[in-house]
């Protein structure tokens, strides 16, 4: 999935210019993921119900293999990329 994307945007030549995020929502399901170790799956107030990967590259910004432990939210992504792609402050989704 994402590996594929990044080799077409090296392709093209834009690799070293591109944000790439990649996120799920609210854990496995319970039909076919495993989240061992977190407790439970999606739906659920555990662990298992919350957490989610949030992969993030952006090269020559953001150094290569660190893990966070913060929480944070899918609704910080777009004033983040609204900010990141300089989008001007009257044009920014309210």
């Amino acid at each position: 999935g994402v590996e594929k994307i990044r080799a077409y945007l090296e392709k093209i030549g834009i690799a070293d210019n591109t944000v790439i995020m990649f996120s799920s929502d609210n854990g496995g399901h319970r039909h076919g993921a495993m989240n061992e170790p977190l407790r439970d799956m999606k739906g659920s107030y555990y662990e298992g119900g919350l957490r989610v990967p949030w992969y993030i590259t952006w090269p020559g910004t953001i150094q290569a293999n660190q893990t966070f432990t913060k929480l944070a939210t899918h609704m910080d992504i777009y004033p983040t990329l609204e900010n990141l792609a300089q989008v001007p402050e009257l044009e920014k989704n309210p």
